[in-house]
């Protein structure tokens, strides 16, 4: 409803003149829906306006590729062996153990960046309380508590040797961010932190990207990081920007309603092309809860509570399905009638959830048991895993295996039994590795 009010407000104001604006949207999906509403009011052909999310536009203000995610975490790696090494750090992580901290510190670094916080600041030494505070004065008084409280559990006289390695890492993040970022712009690459930082120390390489639209409108907003509070704010000042928040008066009319925190600071920063609606309050909507218990019981009553809605078959993209545990997602799935004409599915979906996954993970634990075995024979587990996976239980040879191991309760299956299959995928996965590289290449080649 939101995104249709955007697109109609936008249509009677500036009609054709929407093709020389950019729309600035937090996410994806957001804008692929407004698309949908944008065309249902057009009845002739115009040019679209320009579509983008948040980090898309933020990188039109540099000439510089973003890393994409794998390349920074192997980037910051090199950064911290590097700087190890120079500190004389002889027992150096390898990547695959570090690449679970590079997460965390990718992650702080881009919200660092972000927020314009002097990283130097943030990781002096942790020895020195008063010296963090001095640093830490646009704080409130909540967050120097938590400070406060988190600096006890570092007391220099009683350092665990766990703690110890934490403060002399605290103590190099500086040296290690720093030369993460030469590492980046010897390959001509930048972050999204970076460039909003860039952007609010006006040290960007294209300063007038903007200035391409008559305005940019930012559509949906909430939570605001400090980089684009500045660049909102000197956006808005210079007549470029115009806002559009999805805001109601349950969360504007309540001050300690918290939902509505950032929304009325932006209220008041920004102010609204909308006015404000009054949805959640209204009391002509019916509100069943249904008692069921657990997950299981809960994905067993969703079909018959669908029967009883129309919309479900007429306009299935007027109704929604809340999903409070995400591993509910394939249940749920499941139990969708047949009939439904499309599902549009919104949340992520974890890769080790998936088949492709399972394959993989079992084709590892094959070649293990048979590495263990001498390749002379295989431990059931892993092959039954194998025979009745969604990928391959339909082929003969695996059906008469499995069933034999499951009718004779075999534990440890003799090589003879699986030499004789003929089907090319499963002689590939039971065929014995000489060298670990190999496993990578059958692993491809199943795929």
């Amino acid at each position: 409803m939101f995104l249709k009010k955007v697109a109609e407000s936008l249509f009677n104001k500036y009609g054709d003149k929407l093709s020389e604006m950019a729309l600035v949207f937090p996410n994806k999906r957001p804008s692929v829906y407004f698309r949908q509403h944008l065309g249902a009011l057009i009845g002739k052909p115009i040019w679209s306006p320009d579509l983008f999310t948040i980090h898309e536009f933020i990188q039109l203000s540099a000439n510089r590729l973003v890393a994409d995610r794998l390349s920074q975490s192997f980037l910051l790696y090199e950064a911290y062996s590097e700087v190890m090494l120079l500190h004389g750090e002889t027992n150096i992580s390898t990547y695959e153990r570090f690449y679970s901290l590079g997460e965390i510190l990718l992650n702080d670094f881009t919200e660092l960046e972000s927020n314009a916080v002097t990283i130097s600041d943030l990781y002096r030494n942790m020895a020195d309380l008063a010296a963090i505070e001095q640093g830490f004065d646009y704080l409130t008084e909540e967050q120097k508590e938590f400070l406060q409280r988190f600096w006890k559990n570092f007391s220099a006289d009683k350092l665990s040797l766990q703690k110890e390695k934490f403060l002399q890492l605290w103590q190099k993040l500086p040296a290690i961010f720093k030369r993460f970022c030469d590492l980046l712009e010897a390959k001509n690459l930048t972050t999204t932190g970076i460039l909003y930082r860039n952007l609010v120390s006006d040290s960007q390489l294209n300063n007038t990207f903007i200035q391409d639209w008559s305005q940019v409108v930012f559509i949906g907003f909430n939570a605001l990081n400090r980089a684009e509070l500045q660049l909102f704010a000197e956006w808005k000042q210079a007549g470029r920007a115009l806002f559009y928040f999805d805001t109601d008066h349950h969360y504007i009319d309540d001050k300690l309603q918290e939902a509505g925190l950032f929304l009325r600071r932006n209220l008041s920063l920004f102010g609204n092309e909308l006015e404000t609606g009054n949805s959640i309050n209204r009391s002509d909507r019916p509100v069943h809860i249904i008692s069921a218990e657990g997950n299981a019981a809960q994905v067993r009553v969703l079909p018959e509570l669908l029967k009883d809605i129309p919309a479900v078959m007429e306009q299935p993209e007027k109704v929604a399905l809340f999903l409070a545990d995400e591993n509910q997602l394939l249940p749920v799935l499941h139990a969708l009638p047949p009939s439904l004409p499309f599902v549009n599915i919104t949340m992520g979906y974890g890769l080790s959830q998936s088949p492709v996954f399972s394959l993989v993970q079992t084709i590892v634990r094959i070649q293990e048991s048979l590495a263990r075995m001498s390749g002379k024979s295989i431990y059931y587990q892993p092959l039954l895993q194998l025979l009745q996976h969604p990928f391959l239980y339909e082929v003969s040879d695996a059906i008469k295996l499995a069933a034999d191991i499951n009718a004779k309760s075999l534990v440890s299956i003799p090589a003879e039994r699986w030499l004789a299959i003929e089907e090319k995928r499963l002689k590939l996965i039971l065929k014995p590795v000489e060298n670990p590289l190999d496993l990578i290449r059958i692993i491809r080649q199943v795929l």
